[in-house]
């Protein structure tokens, strides 16, 4: 599905709203699927909605854009994970949707939450060098990031137990990306988990096709043929 750059704008300006703590969220129906992909800003992004233009300019599924303005890893500093906005809204799409029409995609942060949010829905999951669990990110994370994991009071690592979704997460080598891969490996491995794995060599922390976003639609294309 294609839409032109004046109709982009004119959703921007005007199907844009607001969502949780001073976040934002955007949804975007192609009627021709019956699938969804949800696209999570990530860490230091405010509100601004991840690969929003680039994307929307050619999809093939049903879309929704949501932002974490707080940097709370998308858990809002609740307690119970349930409680927050995000769960609240997922559910109603889950329930519209089905889990397994659902695509979830993050980095980073937000690769976290995609993790966190897929595993609890049991949707097809796409992450880039999430931060798995703060115990091992901590030490090697930049000084920005620690100031946000200070102020995380609530934070679960990720448990892969009972995940019956598809999981396709890729890693660098920055310091604290090596420790989390250890993490997934294990975690997911011990689960028996249906999962790939992939790793790109470079030593940065980022997402490496920030001028292509679209890319994200071919990996839920390969998770498609995941058993």
């Amino acid at each position: 599905m294609q839409i032109t750059p004046d109709v982009i704008e004119e959703i921007l300006v005007n199907e844009v709203k607001c969502f949780g703590l001073d976040s934002r969220f955007l949804f975007v129906k192609n009627n021709s699927s019956d699938k969804l992909m949800i696209i999570l800003s990530t860490h230091n992004q405010k509100n601004s909605l991840f690969g929003v233009k680039k994307i929307l300019s050619n999809f093939d599924t049903n879309i929704l854009f949501l932002t974490d303005n707080n940097n709370s890893y998308y858990l809002e500093n609740e307690e119970n994970i349930e409680n927050t906005s995000y769960y609240k809204c997922l559910r109603g799409y889950v329930d519209l949707y089905g889990s397994k029409n659902i695509f979830i995609f993050g980095s980073s942060m937000a690769g976290y939450a995609a993790i966190k949010y897929g595993t609890l829905f049991d949707l097809n999951i796409i992450s880039f060098n999430p931060q798995l669990n703060i115990d091992i990110s901590y030490s090697l994370a930049w000084g920005d990031l620690r100031k946000t994991f200070d102020n995380i009071k609530f934070f679960s690592p990720v448990s892969f137990n009972g995940f019956k979704g598809k999981l396709l997460c890729i890693f660098g080598y920055f310091p604290m990306d090596i420790v989390n891969y250890d993490y997934l490996i294990k975690e997911a491995s011990q689960a028996g988990i249906s999962y790939i794995v992939q790793r790109i060599d470079t030593e940065e922390h980022n997402f490496y096709y920030t001028k292509n976003p679209s890319i994200i639609f071919c990996y839920a294309k390969i998770l498609d043929f995941l058993n």
